[in-house]
């Protein structure tokens, strides 16, 4: 087996190859952000590839590992500007003060919980939130689904408030560190 050098989060596979996994466990809904994926953890925030976000310093924690994206609801039509202010390497003390204004960790899973499935590591986030609240953190609204008919209220509702889209989360298992099925995306 390789090492790791950094922490690979969760992917998602596309919803129409896996929909035969729908309400098979505990299926749950929320909105696709169009931000840039993050590991937050020992005070750093990583992407996906393990490339440091160094523009962002006031999202810093080291008391758990979450996986979110970077992202402000204002840039939702967006994408460039997020990019912009989160991927400088050799930001200035200017530019980390718009970014410490404008850029936000919004909250998806908790690796932290890595051998619990996705409802209880999504209380444990929220229980990790609550005593962390900060405008800087938003928790991801998240919707228990048990119908497809509740999957398109929700996947409409979304697109309507100018989210991407949606994510499905299946209660299937652990936190893998891979591309999974227990993440869909519509």
């Amino acid at each position: 087996t390789r090492e790791k050098k950094f922490f690979e989060p969760m992917l998602a596979h596309v919803l129409s190859d896996h929909k035969k996994l729908l309400f098979t466990v505990k299926t749950f809904i929320q909105p696709k952000m169009d931000g840039l994926a993050c590991i937050s953890e020992n005070n750093t925030l990583m992407s996906r590839n393990g490339k440091p976000y160094t523009s962002c310093p006031h999202l810093h924690q080291n008391e758990v590992t979450i996986h979110g994206e970077l992202y402000n609801k204002e840039y939702y039509n967006n994408f460039n500007a997020i990019v912009s202010l989160c991927k400088k390497q050799k930001p200035t003390s200017d530019e980390r003060k718009e970014t410490s204004k404008k850029v936000q960790l919004w909250m998806y899973d908790f690796p932290s919980s890595k051998e619990k499935v996705f409802s209880e590591r999504y209380k444990d986030l929220k229980a990790w939130y609550e005593k962390n609240k900060s405008p800087k953190y938003v928790l991801v609204p998240t919707f228990e689904v048990k119908s497809e008919a509740d999957i398109q209220k929700y996947n409409d509702k979304f697109l309507e408030e100018g989210f991407e889209g949606s994510i499905i989360r299946l209660d299937l298992g652990p936190y893998e560190n891979k591309r999974s099925k227990q993440v869909l995306k519509l």
